[in-house]
């Protein structure tokens, strides 16, 4: 009776352990694809001495985007997950894979170029244009041009202007 009671809750656990659906440890991080990542690194561990034009060339016959692995192989450089010696030679700095870890310095080079570009906005030349070119502008206008230009004036605007007339012209204004 006993071996019957203990068989009946050794497969109601293992039921309900299946039924189970555990959390993930780490929800935040994407799940693995198709490993190109960790493929790369062991190109490189397996292969050492190889160049980046070799390992892309490996690892496109292998099915990988040749865009994917010459990313992955930049980054695990400044990584220093490899090291690039001055012949253009890879060469792993440690013997297990460790997962990518996110860049900060894109932050900041992209926050620093968008600077840069604001200050390259400023205009250098004066607003104004020069003298020469407000004489024109005065002189190509018409009388409608003047009745337009007065319409717009306030009084304040209107009496300021009468007063620089008078000025110019003398009372007789």
């Amino acid at each position: 009776m006993t071996s019957l009671l203990g068989q009946k809750l050794h497969e109601a656990m293992t039921k309900w352990e299946s039924e189970l659906d555990p959390a993930p440890a780490h929800p935040h991080r994407f799940g693995v694809t198709n490993n190109v990542t960790r493929t790369t690194f062991n190109y490189v561990r397996d292969n050492p001495g190889c160049t980046r034009k070799q390992a892309i060339a490996a690892l496109d016959a292998q099915g990988f985007k040749q865009a994917s692995t010459t990313s992955l192989l930049s980054v695990m450089v400044r990584q220093r997950l490899f090291r690039e010696e001055p012949d253009g030679t890879l060469y792993a700095n440690v013997a297990e894979y460790k997962p990518l870890m996110q860049s900060q310095k894109k932050k900041y080079a992209k926050t620093k170029t968008k600077a840069r570009e604001r200050v390259e906005a400023i205009p250098t030349a004066p607003i104004a244009p020069p003298v020469e070119k407000r004489a024109q502008l005065i002189m190509h206008r018409t009388p409608d041009d003047m009745d337009k230009y007065i319409d717009t004036l306030n009084v304040r605007q209107a009496k300021i202007l009468m007063e620089k007339l008078k000025a110019i012209f003398g009372e007789a204004v």
